[in-house]
């Protein structure tokens, strides 16, 4: 699995790993991503780990996970129901595919990211999800390098186990998985309401009642969200310590997988 934030230096696009979920939520939902338009929205990388100079360029070594671009093809009246016909289809079949991230893409689509079948090609890995889904996947984003303009707010899915930045291993038993982080279970753990209402600052998921669905005690829950409230959405000068980061995540990342609808 990986996930890579891309930057630019010298002109050329940079890859750098995204490590937890709290990071990630904050490049998702900064303030500047709210306001920019396709082209300058946070660029993700799922299906590759850098070339040996750190570029996306030339990048040839494949992660555990595939990112594919669904593209809905119905006119403007019927992209809605489309849409959320295509996102019950791939939450349903969620444990089939392997799911690890679902978002609405910029445009009327989808993005996924899932386990990578190891004994297929990168093309075959979009071929077999777009057969298993009963979708077209975009056939000029089937290259490893691609890159997603990510937006806020359009987070559906998302698995904690995307957050381990391991690369492929070619003969792996078909459909295997690695062991997830410590405190990172491989299954479900709470955190999952299909009435619930995302938070920004930390991508849990509240019920109805505005109650924390999660293993966490509520105190330690509401102290993390406090810390990236005000360090991280509010755009604070002093930007968050390795240590209280990593603090942070481990209170969030008891609820290791958030599905919102």
């Amino acid at each position: 699995m990986s996930v890579h934030v891309i930057y630019y230096k010298d002109g050329a696009k940079m890859m750098r790993p995204i490590t937890s979920r709290a990071e990630y939520m904050a490049l998702r939902d900064s303030e500047q991503n709210r306001r920019a338009d396709k082209r300058h929205l946070v660029q993700m990388n799922y299906s590759c780990l850098p070339a040996e100079n750190g570029a996306l360029k030339g990048s040839t070594l494949e992660s555990n996970s595939v990112g594919m671009d669904i593209d809905l093809n119905s006119e403007d009246w019927a992209v809605e129901k489309e849409k959320r016909t295509v996102r019950d289809q791939i939450v349903a079949k969620r444990e089939d595919l392997g799911l690890l991230m679902l978002e609405e893409s910029f445009s009327k689509g989808y993005h996924i990211v899932f386990r990578r079948r190891p004994d297929l090609s990168q093309v075959d890995n979009l071929r077999w999800a777009s057969s298993l889904l009963g979708v077209e996947f975009d056939k000029g984003a089937k290259d490893v390098t691609r890159v997603f303009f990510t937006p806020a707010d359009k987070l559906v899915y998302l698995d904690d186990e995307i957050f381990e930045n391991t690369a492929a291993e070619r003969g792996n038993t078909r459909g295997a998985r690695v062991n997830a982080p410590d405190g990172c279970g491989n299954t479900a753990q709470g955190c999952v309401n299909t009435d619930g209402v995302n938070t920004s600052a930390a991508g849990l998921v509240l019920d109805p009642a505005g109650e924390v669905k999660s293993n966490t005690t509520e105190g330690s829950i509401k102290r993390a969200q406090r810390i990236l409230t005000l360090k991280v959405l509010t755009g604070a000068k002093r930007p968050l310590t390795p240590l209280v980061l990593t603090r942070v995540n481990r209170v969030l990342t008891s609820a290791t997988r958030t599905l919102i609808i």
